[in-house]
């Protein structure tokens, strides 16, 4: 196994050729994890800005579940045959197809970034609005579908957000929805230079922007000089 700085240096390169992937995968332990510009690319940055923008979206929310869902693998298929970067299953993609007035000719055309990120941040929104500005509720809702967010919310929706997302009965969910709200708030702070709360992560959409707050992200003296 090569040494940090060699490490670091592959995936720095990989990164400048637009390989977004390889930091997810190579940086997975130790000091490694704190390479966070590498391991939380800004990929598809106009894409992605000019999408959420039109969906009324926080970047970050999507650059947070982009990262949990495909790790920026481009042509990503998972066994629940879900497609591309935001990880469409055909359905639900012809769905926002159509909506959107646009050609989708077979699953294969979602690993197009565009067209995949333009689906699913329509789908995105839609349960944002469907769960009145929830953040973590539209996550949930994306990894295990709106009936059984409503499901959940008929049994337990008195409780507190934080109660809520540790008792949701499906492991890969509650799992999903912590890392997409973390990987959102390391986003934001990429995004802007510091970052919004996960209080404000956790609470219902108000309309209001996020307060933030400055945060340091050190990294070990072998890294300060490649992972910038």
């Amino acid at each position: 196994m090569a040494d940090a700085p060699t490490r670091l240096a592959a995936v720095a390169l990989a990164d400048e050729r637009g390989w977004y992937d390889r930091a997810p995968f190579a940086l997975n332990a130790g000091d490694d994890l704190r390479a966070y510009t590498l391991r939380f690319p800004l990929a598809h940055r106009q894409l992605i800005l000019a999408s959420a923008q039109q969906r009324g979206l926080s970047p970050a929310f999507v650059y947070g579940l982009i990262r949990s869902e495909s790790a920026w693998v481009q042509d990503a298929k998972s066994h629940a045959n879900a497609y591309g970067l935001m990880q469409l299953i055909p359905e639900t993609a012809r769905r926002m197809a159509k909506a959107e007035k646009r050609v989708m000719a077979n699953p294969l055309a979602l690993f197009d970034p565009a067209l995949n990120v333009a689906l699913g941040t329509r789908y995105l929104s839609g349960m944002l609005q469907r769960f009145d500005g929830a953040h973590w509720l539209a996550a949930a809702a994306y990894n295990a579908g709106p009936q059984r967010v409503d499901q959940w919310l008929a049994l337990r929706g008195d409780l507190e957000p934080d109660l809520f997302v540790e008792t949701i009965p499906f492991k890969e969910t509650r799992e999903y929805v912590a890392r997409v709200l973390a990987f959102a708030l390391i986003y934001d702070w990429r995004l802007n230079g510091n970052a919004f709360s996960m209080e404000y992560a956790m609470s219902r959409g108000s309309g209001r922007p996020p307060v933030r707050r400055e945060v340091a992200c050190p990294l070990p003296p072998a890294f300060a000089t490649i992972a910038h």
